[in-house]
């Protein structure tokens, strides 16, 4: 849904409204008639009493008066009361015969006003801590342009607001050095970041909220649909190709690239127009001829370069890869739309455009390249969209990105002056895309307000044009009169930390940039030299003191490990040699076990075969009596002793044999015991510390 909202900045309650659409937003994904409806409540809840008829045209006027929020329309309030009415339950809805409809106020809306007033106090209160704040840290920094009040400090915070791309109307510039008031606002925010985060985060949200009201135009989340850029084409401008290619500096380069990352996460295509391309082509080509010469009046510089102290070798590999790098990044480099014949109602008047963005920018060269591709640029937008008037954001075929707040406005003003109508510009800043990706998923970036208001402030730290000027003319000046040799003159004018300095010293003033300021410059210059070179010193007597510390530490390592390898081999080989001991032992008892258990086999052999003979012999005897008795007819008498003596033979025998059977009897006893000598002796002879656990092995199995 298209609403158009401006804050009148002389009126001071629109501070108070920006810091407000941080807190109505909170983290939630809203659409842009939740941002003015909180607004709309208020009002209506200190205007009317219950049971009245709400007049849309004293909302309007109150919402301007109290909050500063201009042009919001009537159907806009209609619409705002209907959700009041259905969401909030605030509002009942009467119709009359006539068919008109009007909304009367309910108890509950009283309850919602006061949570919101209680928000806008809050709001009130972060703002006039701040704005002491700011005053005492002027006043301590001895800034004595004008006579410091809380009004004029007001007027300075808003007016950091305009240079960071704020629409505001009615609001008459300060009559000084703008550069010189956001460098003492830039500093004072990077001071409370480090020392006071509770202002910090007041400023954040005063940050948030104006960047949350820039976009209420745009269709923030509207209905709660899901933002898809997969039709949209975004053509990148040239400083911001420069961020995502990481050639300015890191705070710069870091957003950029989350820029692109938003884009792309939400389905966007990336571009660049070859125009733009051959612009970023000649800006390295500029600063490799500052490389080649010094000197020359139109020093070019880029951050990373100067910071990584590159070659003109290097410059030139650079720019002969310059394409593949930026289809790396997803950006692909096409060329502008041609002019047809038959479509020549999708052509603006650019030589109309090119006036009046040289009338009302700041341009370093109005006769050079620069403006004549942003008319080329904004022109081929034209021509690609064609007329035609797209309903949604997501809709609109292509885009110019650029964070030139100038351009965007000055831009997108001419397009509407010239009765082309389009409801979505022609060209959109680079933070209002993050915002609106933003607002729609915050998840994506939680910290991108943050990181925004940083990169602010910290350009506002980096030397303007008018204080490099005077700073170049002063050092030409001093080279010529010898006070500085031609090499010191190139490292002076080049160097970043020595022109960041002068701006320091100055104050952003160019008035005070002089010789005796740029010689306290290059004190500064060169003690910071010294301390580099005594830092570097250090570092590197503490980098031979870690390396010392890290070999002695690998060398302990080296020797933990050798004698960790040394204990678990002398394991192994203890292991081995316990394994080979036992298996040497145990061969050895077998050796021993088979020698005796072979003697006491002879010895059972030899005493059979004895024993054997004598029953032999003892019964060869009688058999041979017996066998005699009984050929020669002897009497009965004498049969009767042979019998016996036969008897007595036999059990003889029996007796004989059954006391050999016994393992107790003497003959066993005789036999183990010449066994086990013959044991004891087969031990000896091989491992005689072996015998006494040998014996106690046998003694347990008898």
């Amino acid at each position: 849904m298209y609403i158009e909202v401006i804050l009148d900045m002389t009126n001071r309650n629109a501070l108070i409204s920006t810091a407000m659409f941080n807190a109505i937003c909170n983290g939630r994904n809203i659409d842009n008639i939740d941002f003015i409806r909180p607004f709309v409540i208020y009002v209506i809840g200190k205007r009317y009493n219950i049971d009245a008829i709400i007049d849309n045209s004293k909302v309007i006027e109150d919402i301007e008066n109290k909050f500063g929020l201009i042009k919001v329309s009537s159907w806009v309030i209609d619409k705002i009361l209907l959700r009041i009415s259905k969401i909030d339950k605030a509002l009942k809805e009467q119709r009359y015969s006539d068919g008109r409809k009007v909304y009367k106020v309910k108890r509950e809306l009283l309850t919602l006003c006061d949570k919101i007033s209680e928000k806008k106090d809050i709001s009130t209160k972060k703002i006039n801590e701040l704005i002491e704040s700011l005053k005492l840290f002027l006043i301590d920094k001895h800034w004595s342009k004008c006579e410091i009040t809380n009004e004029t400090v007001e007027r300075f915070l808003i007016n950091f607001l305009e240079e960071q791309g704020l629409e505001t109307l009615r609001y008459t510039a300060i009559p000084l050095d703008e550069n010189q008031i956001n460098f003492f606002i830039g500093n004072y925010i990077l001071h409370i970041q480090q020392e006071d985060e509770e202002l910090f985060n007041n400023f954040l949200d005063i940050t948030t909220g104006y960047m949350i009201s820039k976009v209420i135009y745009f269709e923030v989340n509207n209905d709660g649909e899901v933002i898809d850029f997969s039709n949209v084409d975004f053509y990148i401008d040239t400083r911001l190709l420069l961020g995502m290619l990481k050639y300015k500096t890191d705070i710069y380069n870091e957003n950029c690239d989350m820029l692109r990352r938003m884009v792309i996460n939400k389905g966007g295509n990336l571009k660049c127009f070859s125009h733009n391309f051959r612009e970023l082509e000649s800006i390295l080509e500029g600063y490799k001829n500052s490389l080649i010469n010094p000197f020359d009046d139109k020093l070019h510089t880029l951050e990373f370069f100067d910071d990584n102290n590159v070659s003109v070798s290097d410059i030139d590999m650079v720019i002969s890869l310059l394409e593949e790098k930026l289809n790396k990044i997803n950006i692909s480099v096409v060329d502008a739309p041609p002019y047809l014949k038959n479509e020549y109602e999708h052509v603006i008047d650019e030589q109309g455009l090119r006036e009046c963005l040289v009338t009302n920018i700041s341009y370093a060269n109005k006769d050079g390249q620069s403006p004549d591709n942003d008319v080329k640029s904004i022109s081929s937008i034209h021509r690609l969209r064609k007329n035609c008037i797209c309903n949604k954001l997501v809709n609109c075929k292509a885009f110019f990105i650029t964070d030139n707040s100038q351009l965007a406005r000055v831009g997108n003003k001419f397009i509407r002056n010239s009765e082309i109508t389009y409801k979505y510009g022609l060209t959109m800043e680079s933070v209002d895309l993050a915002t609106i990706i933003w607002l729609s998923c915050s998840s994506i970036d939680k910290d991108f307000p943050k990181k925004k208001l940083i990169e602010n402030a910290m350009a506002t730290q980096e030397i303007s044009n008018n204080v490099r000027n005077e700073f170049l003319k002063c050092v030409d000046k001093m080279k010529v009169a010898g006070e500085f040799t031609d090499t010191e003159a190139t490292i002076l004018r080049r160097d970043r930390y020595m022109s960041n300095k002068v701006m320091e010293l100055s104050n952003g003033d160019s008035k005070e940039v002089n010789e005796t300021l740029i010689l306290c410059a290059k004190k500064l210059y060169d003690d910071e030299i010294i301390n580099e070179k005594y830092n570097e010193q250090l570092k590197s007597k503490d980098d031979d003191l870690k390396s010392k510390d890290v070999e002695n530490e690998r060398l302990r390592s080296q020797l933990e490990e050798k004698n960790r390898q040394l204990i678990e081999l002398q394991k192994i080989q203890e292991d081995e040699n316990s394994k080979r001991i036992i298996e040497n032992n145990k061969k050895i008892d077998d050796d021993a076990t088979q020698e005796r258990n072979r003697v006491e086999k002879c010895w059972r052999i030899f005493i059979k075969l004895i024993i054997t003979i004598i029953i032999l012999l003892f019964l060869i005897p009688q058999i041979y009596d017996i066998i005699t008795f009984m050929l020669d007819n002897n009497p009965k008498q004498y049969a009767v002793i042979i019998l016996i003596k036969s008897l007595v033979g036999i059990i003889s025998v029996i007796f004989t044999y059954i006391t050999i059977r016994d393992k107790n009897n003497v003959i066993e006893k005789f036999i183990k015991a010449k066994g086990t000598k013959a044991y004891e002796q087969e031990i000896m002879k091989h491992c005689p510390s072996l015998l006494e656990s040998a014996l106690s092995k046998e003694k347990a199995k008898i």
